[in-house]
């Protein structure tokens, strides 16, 4: 996922490389996973895009009150284009696990 996130060709954000968000978050920054998210909502099939809001309902309903406030708090900031189940769940995994 190191293309050139600065083009305003979507093509252009991605490369050959492949990540597992699960297991792999922190090898990732919000930047690419915001893109990434942006290509699910916007060019993705409807398939992809039901299985994002799936996600996001699942990680939602999986957290405690006080996890799901925080990441809350960053998600709705997002531009409409960029909400969905990736970005949850990166914001989650982050507070969980992210040191500060």
């Amino acid at each position: 996922m190191r293309g050139n996130l600065n083009s305003t060709n979507p093509a252009d954000w991605w490369d050959s490389s492949q990540i597992t968000i699960w297991s792999e978050w922190e090898k990732t920054n919000e930047k690419e996973v915001r893109a990434w998210q942006h290509c699910i909502n916007k060019r993705f099939s409807s398939e992809n895009r039901t299985a994002s809001t799936w996600l996001k309902e699942f990680v939602s309903n999986s957290s405690t009150d006080a996890l799901r406030t925080a990441v809350t708090k960053k998600y709705e900031q997002l531009p409409d284009a960029q909400l969905g189940g990736v970005i949850y769940l990166y914001y989650t995994l982050c507070e969980m696990f992210e040191m500060s």
